[in-house]
């Protein structure tokens, strides 16, 4: 095709999108202003310990969890420990198949102090 034919209609094209480009593009900016819109950190955090929970509650390893959503193994289970989630006594592991529930990070032991690190919680 001629290099003007195709000058002239990029230009026809633009031309046509142009008024509906620029209305979308002020709702757009209506959009991110508005505070319905607004999505804090907190908000988001608040929203994947919900959903945590729910995976747990559902019998999913952590492991597992954290595969699923993407994030660290460590903050699933801060996720967990946020929202007050005890350990199951079963768990879907990764590889599918259900496996005692062993980890007990987060708990909470005799003396008000929790598992942490991954450890068992000391029994006096």
């Amino acid at each position: 095709m001629d290099p003007d034919a195709v000058e002239a209609l990029a230009g026809l094209c633009r031309r046509a999108v142009a008024p509906e480009l620029a209305v979308l593009e002020r709702r757009l900016e209506a959009l991110e202003r508005s505070p319905a819109m607004a999505f804090t950190q907190a908000e988001a955090i608040a929203q994947r310990q919900r959903v945590v929970a729910r995976m747990r509650e559902a019998g999913l390893s952590v492991e597992r969890i954290s595969q699923s959503l993407g994030v660290p193994r460590t903050t699933a289970l801060r996720d967990l420990d946020a929202v007050g989630i005890r350990v199951p006594d079963r768990v879907l592991g990764v590889d599918g198949r259900s496996h005692p529930a062993t980890h007990a990070w987060g708990r909470r032991n005799g003396n008000g102090t929790g598992g942490g690190g991954g450890e068992r919680p000391r029994t006096p």
